[in-house]
Order: structure tokens, then C-alpha cells, then sequence
């Protein structure tokens, strides 16, 4: 199942309207129609949808039901990188 991801400024009641690059991923590489399920994260919360409305300028998924997942790590990792010679850092990045 796809996942996007939004704003809380993106919702409106029990929809999302989804613009932007999303909005064309939906549209045109994904090919999806109305009817068809989606996820959307927002604010830590998984919102399963249904695209309602496919427009030029946006999508109109709603709601129906949310999914509150804790996908948080219950571990702290550090992560440390020592200085290498010459211009190797940027092969490491």
C-alpha cells in the first residue's frame, strides 16, 4: 500500500487534499483512481484513506480510520565517523 506523507494544515475534517509533487505521483506515475486505498502519516499518526476526488490541481482522500503506531526505536544509536585523508570524506557521505 502507498504511503504519503502531510501537514496537519493538509486536513480538513475527515479528508486530506493532497497537492504538490504528491498530487502528480498520485495522478500520473501511479495511475491511481478513485475508490482506491492509500496511507497517509501525519503527525506521528497513519491515516488509512480512499482517494474521493482526482483533480488537475489536487487529490480529496478521506479518512477511514486512524492507525496510532509507535515506530520509534526503543534504543538510542550514536553514529561516529572519524576524519579520513584527502577527499575520501565525500565518497563516505
Amino acid at each position: 500500500m502507498y504511503n504519503f506523507f502531510a501537514d496537519e494544515s493538509a486536513r480538513s475534517g475527515d479528508s486530506f487534499r493532497i497537492t504538490g509533487a504528491d498530487h502528480n505521483h498520485i495522478k500520473n506515475v501511479l495511475r491511481m483512481r478513485p475508490g482506491e486505498q492509500l496511507l497517509v502519516s501525519c503527525g506521528g499518526v497513519s491515516h488509512l484513506c480512499e482517494l474521493e476526488q482526482l483533480s488537475e490541481g489536487d487529490a480529496v482522500v478521506r479518512i477511514l480510520r486512524e492507525e496510532h503506531q509507535n515506530t520509534e526505536l526503543s534504543v538510542r544509536i550514536l553514529l561516529f565517523q572519524g576524519l579520513p585523508k584527502s577527499d575520501k570524506m565525500e565518497w563516505i557521505i
